[in-house]
This record gives structure tokens, C-alpha cells and sequence, in this order.
């Protein structure tokens, strides 16, 4: 919940959307326009993927009990 997500044009380096994960950790972003293929930023995972045409990107990360953490 409440990670960060970039998505920018990958050829321009333009931000077309940014957001947070919601509680069950998705996050949907619809009709971004690019002028070629878009690059998904997460910085907190160090994740880029890069995708084009109508990309869907499934992230899954097994939680994990962090230092000072609950859960």
C-alpha cells in the first residue's frame, strides 16, 4: 500500500502519470498518450519496465516483515 509509481514516455523522459498503490497494492493508470513506449518507475523496488502498445504490468512482491515494522 501506498508505493510510488512513475510512468513515463520512454523516448522523451516526460511524466505521463504518477500515483500510490491502493491497499491491496494495484494501481491503474488509463489512457496515457506516448510517442513510442512508456517506462514504469517504481524507486522504491529500484523497478523500471519498459512496455508499448497496451501494456499491462503485473508487479508482485511477497510482504515482508521490515525492521521496526508490524507487518
Amino acid at each position: 500500500e501506498d508505493v510510488a509509481v512513475a510512468v513515463y514516455d520512454n523516448t522523451t523522459n516526460e511524466l505521463l502519470a504518477f500515483g500510490y498503490t491502493n491497499e491491496a497494492g494495484v494501481i491503474r493508470f488509463n489512457s496515457l498518450v506516448a510517442s513510442g513506449a512508456i517506462r514504469v518507475s517504481i524507486p522504491y523496488l529500484q523497478f523500471n519496465q519498459v512496455g508499448t502498445g497496451n501494456s499491462n504490468v503485473f508487479i508482485r512482491v511477497a510482504p515482508y516483515l521490515v525492521q521496526g515494522g508490524t507487518s
